[in-house]
């Protein structure tokens, strides 16, 4: 998908217009779906909100930069171990990328 609309889009076709059709029958057959409609409109409201929250970041077409974070990591080995080198020593290889961003993402679910 290139685009925030394309998404949209799918979303439309693949999971409201399902969501629309399971309410018409609930309506049609006397609320005998009225649990499983309840159930999949929490989870899409649910979805659309996480969308809305993320989206600034979906499409997002971003390169960090990391050159300053180089240079003082350089900058303290080069300059002997002193002091400073204990507190301004920051190796982005040392942190667990996946558990730090696994246990950020789902903390405020919580």
């Amino acid at each position: 998908m290139a685009s925030v609309y394309s998404y949209y889009t799918y979303l439309a076709f693949r999971v409201l217009a399902p969501l629309k059709g399971l309410q018409l029958l609930n309506i049609i057959f006397g609320q005998h779906f009225r649990e499983k409609y309840v159930q999949h409109n929490r989870k899409i409201n649910f979805l659309m909100r996480l969308i809305e929250l993320y989206k600034p970041y979906l499409f997002l077409k971003a390169v960090f930069d990391d050159m300053n974070t180089v240079k003082l990591q350089l900058a303290v080995m080069e300059g002997g171990a002193g002091a400073d080198a204990d507190v301004f020593y920051f190796d982005p290889n040392s942190i667990n990328w996946e558990d730090l961003l696994h246990q950020n993402s789902y903390s405020w679910s919580r």
